[in-house]
């Protein structure tokens, strides 16, 4: 026997409307640790289940072997008591606790860097970061160049300086060998 891979459908009710889309805000969460055992389909699922709305994206980063951390990008939070508890706490720069099993809670915090979507595939990223690594590259050898033509020049500077400075000694030494001279 197959199981039962049915998805339930949660019906909104008045209360659970979503964010009228002229006042909507992209939130973006940042949970630093969860328990390993969860996948980026849970946490969507998990928040739409606990009623705190429809999630865009996730990215996940590992911290170890049984934790990762998610940065939760949002579609849109419903328009209920607990969404606006979490809108409150990303406002005021304060953590909430989102309770996702009786004794399992995730650290909501505000993500103060989300990175936005990118709509290139995988390969075209390759080929963007091919480039720009050619781009840094050229730009490294431009600037090795300026440096030696600056030491060059200082060097140059220099040595016109010493030269200058002798001239300049040598010219004073030969006044003040004619004034000696026309005082003898």
């Amino acid at each position: 026997m197959k199981p039962d891979m049915t998805l339930y459908r949660i019906t909104l009710t008045p209360t659970m409307t979503t964010m009228p889309n002229s006042t909507r805000t992209q939130y973006a969460f940042y949970i630093p640790r969860i328990y390993g055992e969860y996948t980026a389909t849970d946490i969507i699922h998990s928040f739409r289940l606990l009623f705190v709305g429809e999630v865009s994206r996730v990215d996940i980063t590992e911290i170890g072997s049984n934790y990762f951390s998610a940065f939760i990008h949002m579609e849109y939070l419903y328009d209920n008591p607990i969404a606006k508890d979490i809108i409150d706490s990303y406002e005021r720069n304060t953590e909430y606790r989102l309770w996702v099993e009786p004794t399992r809670y995730w650290i909501l915090a505000k993500n103060l860097n989300p990175v936005q979507h990118s709509f290139l595939n995988t390969h075209q990223l390759a080929e963007n970061s091919r480039l720009l690594e050619e781009r840094v590259k050229s730009l490294e050898d431009r600037l090795e160049q300026k440096d030696a033509d600056y030491c060059a020049l200082k060097e140059r500077v220099k040595s016109l300086e010493d030269r200058l400075e002798l001239k300049i000694l040598e010219a004073l030494f030969e006044t003040m060998e004619e004034r000696r001279v026309k005082k003898i």
